[in-house]
Parts: C-alpha cells; structure tokens; sequence
C-alpha cells in the first residue's frame, strides 16, 4: 500500500516524495495493531500486512534519538519508538473532537498545575530549599512539594555518599603510597645488603692474600698489586725482595 492507511490523510509515496515523509509499518504486536487500525478511523477493512501510516500522524518524541547522526549534524533517522501510537491529525471522533488536541489540553493542564505547585514552593515567603547537608524529616509541617523533596532528600544522600568515597580515596591513596614507599625500601635495603655481601667476600680474598705472601713481600709490593698503581717508589727492602724472588725463579719474579 503506497498511501497513508489513516482515513483523512492524502499523504502518498509519489507526493510526498523528496520531502522527508516516512511511512511507517503497523507494529507486530497485537494490541498496538489494534490501536493503530482504530486511530485511521477507516470503515473498510485494512490490510496490516501492507498498510502504513505516515511520518505526519507522529510527534517529534515518538521516534527514537539518532543520537549518531545528531552529533555529526547529518539529518536523523525517523525510527519510532516500540511504544509509539499516532496521535497527530488524526479523524475527529464521533462527537466532533479531536483526539490529539483533547490529549494535548489535557497534558498542557497538568504541566500548568504542576508549575504552580514548583512556583509556590519557590515563594520567598515559604521557600522549600534546605542546605544539601541537613537531615531530612517527612513534609508534613512545611508547604512543600513531593516532587522538591524528593530532590532535596537525593542531593543530601547524594552529599553524603561522595563524602564517604572521598575519604575512602584519600585512605586508600595513603595506604598506596605507603605501600609504595615501603616497596622502595625494600628494594634498597637488598641492593645494601648484596654490596656488602659482596664486599665481605671481596675484604676476605685480600686478607688470605695478605696473609699468604707477608712473608715472601713487602707491605708496599702487595699494595700496589692489590691496588694495581702504575707508579711506585720503592724501598731498598723491596728491591732486595725482588731480588731474592728472581734468584729463586725467574718466571715467579715475572708473575710478580
């Protein structure tokens, strides 16, 4: 079906075509065909299968938020919503009445009522702001609507809370950094004691050296051995030294 299924609508592929009417199909579910089939007001018989109804019977806030689109500024896709019904230029009802505009005065009545109810809660005289903070009681003494409490009564539990995370985060920051802290030191006090370790082993080679060749050269022969100089001003006992040890063996005065 190539037209709008809704009685009064003139609406078809071909006119409306490059204007940016979607035709939508009538929905699966069982109860809402039946509310779509009655909204088109039609005294034949209309085939579901096949039937549309235009993008024209549906409001701005039946279809869902091509929230893609919308942000690359391109133009949104009319997708309705799973609960959508048409209520925009519909056939008037028996009595002459529109459906929408009855629906509409009647939403408009109770958004008027309801800013009424905000507008004298807000009066200086009877104002129904309290400090975030400040502990709640139910409104039976104040003028005040249940709609500011509620709002009131969530900001103070939502105070509370981000208090209690706070201080939570600044207790498991501190435990953090002493953990880290701790870590480091660890770290510090392995590396101390593998240097000292090393040193001990390294302070006992040169002991056992001392303590082996005291005997057979001087103090100043195995300094400089241990401590490799490259200039060194020898004694007349060190060159006596050196002699015995090359009378003895020449490739031993070579090793020394």
């Amino acid at each position: 079906m190539s037209a709008c299924a809704v009685a009064t609508c003139s609406n078809y592929h071909r006119k409306t075509k490059g204007k940016g009417v979607i035709y939508h199909v009538f929905p699966v579910c069982l109860k809402r065909n039946k509310i779509w089939i009655s909204k088109c007001k039609r005294q034949d018989h209309i085939n579901v299968k096949y039937a549309k109804i235009c993008s024209d019977h549906f409001r701005s806030s039946d279809n869902m938020d091509d929230m893609k689109n919308r942000l690359l500024g391109l133009n949104q896709k009319k997708i309705l919503k799973p609960d959508a019904v048409p209520s925009v230029t519909l056939p008037l009802q028996d009595n002459g009445e529109d459906i929408s505009s009855r629906s509409e005065r009647k939403r408009n009545r109770s958004i008027l009522k309801e800013a009424k109810i905000r507008l004298k809660c807000l009066s200086p005289k009877k104002p129904c702001e309290k400090p975030a903070m400040e502990l709640f009681t139910t409104p039976t003494t104040e003028n005040i609507c249940s709609s500011c409490f509620e709002t009131q009564k969530k900001m103070h539990y939502f105070w509370k809370e981000l208090d209690f995370l706070e201080t939570k985060t600044k207790e498991e920051n501190k435990k953090n950094q002493m953990g880290k802290k701790e870590t480091k030191m660890k770290a510090q006090i392995g590396r101390i004691l593998t240097e000292n370790k090393s040193l001990k082993s390294e302070a006992k080679k040169l002991s056992k050296i001392e303590e082996n060749f005291k005997n057979i050269i001087t103090a100043t022969q195995i300094n400089a051995e241990i401590e490799n100089k490259s200039k060194i001003k020898w004694a007349a006992e060190d060159i006596s030294r050196h002699l015995i040890i090359l009378s003895i063996s020449r490739r031993a005065y070579e090793y020394w």
